[in-house]
């Protein structure tokens, strides 16, 4: 049966980031309880006080392997690293996941000191709200890395193979994991992953990704994805990607840096 996790609703933690910020210091540990904790109300075994404690002491392990409190030169290392033990760490079904307030709890109430170390550089103290209030996972502290986890993971006798998450950088994630209908659809972000780390080095670049990730959008606008078996979507991707790299050669240098793809023939934005 699933796991159900504290919850922190929208409102709570809002007041709950705010007394956070208020205080214009580092937050100097976490809590397995709060006051206004709730549950799911159906759907599994609430987690006990001893679950959620092994929550903290796992996040907390795997920050201080990567620097935390002092040091943040290794943020991405604990990003690849956390992703992969919260699979462990905080088992759940996609409903459960999916709900904003389990992710609340996790950052403003379990490990407000380790999102702190991770986003607020102590230089610019600069807070940003949807690293601690989940308004999207693809954002949130913890939500992100359990998603991508989960996602792009693939399970094997001996656990989770993290090779594809482990292999793309910071950018290829943005691009792949931010955009909700490939991020989403499991079979199709591994697949389009594959088809990334396919390309060569000069190749993948950031500019390449974006293009590749927005042509692949617009094919599955019209091309179920979950209709197709893992080989079908292999193609699809690799397509998406070679048209990006094909489009990118004929783009004049001084367009390299555009947010622009090119566009189909005979769209409003290719007319003259």
């Amino acid at each position: 049966m699933s796991v159900l996790w504290p919850r922190l609703e929208r409102a709570a933690a809002t007041e709950a980031l705010d007394a956070l910020i208020a205080t214009g210091t580092a937050p100097g540990g976490g809590a397995v309880r709060h006051p206004a904790q709730t549950y799911s109300s159906a759907g599994g075994l609430r987690a006990t006080d001893a679950d959620v404690s092994r929550l903290r002491d796992g996040i907390v392990a795997a920050a201080q392997d990567f620097g935390f409190p002092s040091n943040r030169s290794q943020l991405i290392g604990f990003d690849r690293r956390l992703a992969a033990d919260l699979v462990s760490l905080m088992p759940m079904s996609t409903a459960e996941a999916l709900s904003r307030p389990v992710w609340n709890f996790t950052t403003l109430v379990l490990a407000p000191d380790v999102t702190h170390w991770r986003f607020v550089d102590p230089k610019q103290n600069k807070w940003t709200a949807e690293r601690w209030v989940c308004s999207d996972r693809t954002r949130h502290m913890f939500g992100r890395l359990w998603w991508q986890a989960t996602q792009l993971g693939v399970p094997t006798t001996g656990g989770l193979d993290t090779r594809l998450l482990d292999s793309l950088s910071e950018s290829d994630l943005n691009q792949l994991t931010e955009r909700t209908s490939i991020g989403g659809c499991g079979p199709l972000v591994r697949a389009t992953a594959r088809a990334v780390l396919a390309l060569s080095e000069e190749e993948r670049n950031r500019r390449v990704v974006r293009n590749g990730s927005l042509r692949l959008l617009r094919l599955v606008g019209v091309v179920d994805p979950y209709a197709l078996d893992e080989t079908q979507l292999d193609q699809l991707a690799a397509r998406a990607m070679r048209e990006a790299v094909e489009a990118a050669r004929d783009l004049p240098d001084t367009q390299h840096s555009s947010n622009a793809w090119p566009p189909p023939q005979g769209s409003a934005r290719s007319r003259p």
